[in-house]
């Protein structure tokens, strides 16, 4: 069995599709189990299978804390008829598979996740679900760790919270250049850049992706700002998600998950008139979303036709599944209805997308059905994709048009077609 970081972030991006999912779960196939672990501090139960019209689906299941102690990481041992896999939760650098933001599982908690399963039907084989290690905040572990997994774990956080260590002290010495240089250069950590990959063990290759998967958040950000000045909110981030600290007071903020060569750059955010940057903290209560400004540039040579952002909400996992909505700019979406107030926005141009501009209050509705709006200080922007007015499409980094066979289905685009 080999785990790689792009099953992890895979396994990642599958939960967080089943978080958002609304369709109704259909019943718990036979072939699908979860096995009973009487001493284990940790309940699994399977839920039912997530509708899809293809053969890949997700199967969703919920883990619990049957214990007192606060839990930092789960790993989930998969049995396919002998074919053995592992899942992670609690890995560095994946929100979905966090199990909490600031503080882990506590005593009696439980986190409703998925999983994803390719070619699934009644005849397939089978999943048999166990937990196989549980690592908790005060250090300590429980678990058979059938194929000592729980190394790959340990390096992964060890890994990322070295990098985060490493970003710190170049912070504090105003050491720019060498700041600059150590999110941009590729490689292991540094004891680790003349011991061969396949030569590694499990704790320096966990070390390797926990590194790598602190180093690529920062980097986004220093390519999407083109500067370090979102350096220190990435390392509060890491902080909370990590555990280290929690919110420090009442304070908001509002954040940037930047995409590699985005298209659009987000300049600044205005709330009541006060011009604010993003990541800067401030103080409100109640509903403190809706009415602020978000203020965009198109920077690249053609004029944008529509905008789509994702906000998510990191500290919702702590009573659930993560909490996503969206934002638009431009024509409705299913209807194509022009809108008159976001006419097309021409290269170089700023504009701006107004939070809960015609449904007041909609986002703090949307989180209080499930959580106290006074427990969310911290929300996610992200770029879903944009629309230009040449018919082209700009999502996750990659470029893509219209199938010429089917206006709803989009297709990659050749750089040289652009």
């Amino acid at each position: 069995m080999k785990t790689t970081l792009a099953s992890i972030l895979f396994l990642a991006l599958a939960a967080v599709t089943a978080a958002q999912a609304q369709a109704k779960l259909e019943p718990i196939p036979d072939n699908i189990k979860a096995v009973e672990q009487p001493d284990s501090p940790v309940q699994l139960s399977i839920d039912g299978i997530y509708p899809t019209p293809s053969n890949y689906k997700l199967f969703g299941y919920t883990v619990r804390n049957t214990g007192v102690k606060e839990i930092r990481s789960i790993i989930i041992l998969n049995d396919r008829e002998g074919t053995v896999s592992h899942f992670f939760l609690g890995l560095p650098g994946t929100m979905a598979g966090q199990l909490g933001f600031g503080r882990g599982l506590a005593g009696g908690a439980a986190k409703t996740l998925s999983h994803p399963v390719t070619g699934y039907d009644q005849t397939s084989r089978g999943h048999k679900l166990s937990v196989d290690f549980v690592l908790f905040r005060d250090g300590t572990s429980w678990g058979p760790d059938k194929f000592g997994e729980s190394e790959r774990l340990l390096g992964a956080l060890d890994g990322y919270e070295r990098f985060i260590a490493e970003v710190r002290k170049l912070l504090a010495a105003k050491d720019d250049a060498e700041l600059r240089a150590l999110i941009m250069r590729d490689g292991p950590p540094p004891d680790l850049s003349n011991v061969a990959m396949e030569t590694r063990t499990k704790r320096q290759l966990g070390a390797t992706n926990g590194y790598f998967a602190a180093r690529i958040a920062f980097r986004a950000d220093l390519e999407g700002r083109g500067n370090l000045t979102g350096v220190p909110a990435r390392i509060r981030d890491a902080d909370r998600y990590l555990g280290h600290s929690d919110a420090d007071d009442k304070s908001k903020q509002i954040s940037i998950q930047y995409s590699f060569n985005a298209p659009i750059k987000f300049i600044g955010i205005s709330r009541g008139g006060r011009d604010l940057n993003f990541d800067d903290r401030f103080a409100a209560d109640g509903d403190w979303l809706s009415g602020t400004r978000l203020r965009l540039k198109n920077e690249y040579g053609k004029a944008i036709r529509s905008v789509s952002l994702g906000i998510s909400f990191p500290e919702a996992i702590n009573s659930g599944s993560p909490m996503v909505s969206n934002l638009r700019y431009g024509p409705h979406p299913v209807t194509q209805v022009e809108n008159v107030r976001q006419p097309r926005v021409g290269p170089g141009q700023l504009f701006e997308i107004v939070i809960d501009e015609d449904r007041p209050g909609s986002l703090m509705r949307f989180l209080k059905s499930r959580q106290d709006i006074n427990t969310i200080s911290l929300a996610v922007l992200d770029i879903s994709y944009i629309d230009f007015e040449d018919g082209t499409r700009w999502s996750g980094g990659q470029w893509q048009k219209q199938d010429p066979k089917d206006s709803k289905r989009w297709v990659p685009l050749t750089r040289e077609s652009k």
